[in-house]
């Protein structure tokens, strides 16, 4: 048999809650449009995380979980559980009874099935919602479309009448079960004192939260300006420092281009010196050369000088024998006698 309905394909819900059954419909309704408390096929799943957010702390069962929504199995236990030793059966006006186990299929459908049995796994088949729809509604819906199949003119639901017989029971009361009724509402009232005090505390523990949550709001729009103005001073000195570093690349550049020409004017200047350098042992190696020549050239002259000497003399001593008279030798012979 094919599954109709898989809770596990279900929507979580995420909005306002209730313990009010019809107050949570509508919280529902007027996030989810398509939803329809009598309808499985729309309702949403409430989860256990979720809840346990909402109440501040983990479900314990004492409140029993309004209808008309999905639950976690883990949800469905506990109350069930808190619940199991309340009487098995709620007797009707006309004497029948009615076991409180078929009416979780009511409560829980996806669950428990209408004898009262937990189910395996979380779904309903197609016969199994028909079913529900039409104990619920007094209708039976579509299966194969989707939506709401219930006109606004259904009929009491089945939870309702549950509630009625719940009544009914009470003001049934034998005298002998007096005593533990007694007992029993002692219990409630027990019950009832312990969860106005757990209201309470979350009431307090919500309000603590909101203080929080608004502190927090507070301090992120706090650390949001200061942030704010972080990432403007940031960007301020971002940009100075931008501006400096294309200031001190300009600077950079021009140095390194003066110091490109400095060392290019210095090996010009280091070629003019070795070249001048060169040239004056040319011009050395040049004027030796020249000394040289002058003092051979010297040499020469004073040789030449010599033999311009001799001759002249020898010259002279020739004219001097030719024209010598007595009268020429005396004065060369007293000329020579006074030097």
């Amino acid at each position: 048999m094919a599954r109709e309905i898989d809770q596990g394909k279900l929507p979580e819900y995420r909005g306002k809650f209730s313990w009010v059954a019809d107050t949570l419909c509508a919280h529902i309704s007027a996030t989810m449009p398509e939803y329809d408390s009598h309808d499985p096929k729309t309702w949403p799943v409430i989860t256990s995380d979720y809840l346990q957010a909402l109440l501040g702390h983990e479900y314990d069962g004492n409140q029993c979980l309004p209808p008309y929504v999905a639950y976690e199995r883990g949800l469905v236990d506990k109350c069930v559980t808190h619940f199991a030793d309340g009487p098995a059966e709620l007797i009707h006006t006309d004497g029948q009874t009615t076991s409180i186990g078929s009416l979780y299929h009511y409560l829980f459908p996806f669950v428990y099935n209408s004898q009262g049995q937990a189910r395996k796994f979380e779904y309903m088949h197609a016969h199994h919602y028909i079913t529900w729809v039409s104990d619920i509604t007094g209708t039976v819906p579509s299966t194969r479309t989707k939506g709401k199949d219930v006109p606004p003119s259904a009929s009491t639901s089945a939870f309702t009448e549950v509630l009625k017989m719940l009544k009914e029971t009470r003001s049934n009361l034998n005298d002998s079960d007096a005593e533990t009724g007694k007992q029993e509402l002692a219990k409630l009232r027990k019950t009832l004192a312990k969860e106005k005090q757990r209201v309470e505390a979350v009431r307090k523990s919500n309000q603590a939260v909101k203080e929080g949550l608004r502190e927090a709001l507070s301090e992120e729009k706090k650390q949001h300006n200061c942030t704010k103005k972080g990432r403007e001073a940031d960007a301020e000195m971002l940009e100075t420092a931008h501006a400096s570093w294309d200031i001190e690349t300009g600077r950079a550049n021009a140095a390194e281009k003066s110091v490109k020409q400095q060392a290019e004017l210095l090996e010009s200047k280091e070629k003019e010196l070795r070249a001048a350098k060169a040239k004056m042992r040319s011009q050395a190696k040049e004027l030796d050369a020249a000394k040289k020549e002058a003092a051979t050239a010297q040499g020469q002259i004073n040789v030449i000088r010599d033999e311009l000497r001799k001759i002249r003399g020898i010259e002279n001593r020739k004219r001097q024998a030719n024209d010598d008279t007595p009268e020429m030798m005396w004065k060369r012979i007293k000329t020579e006698f006074e030097e």
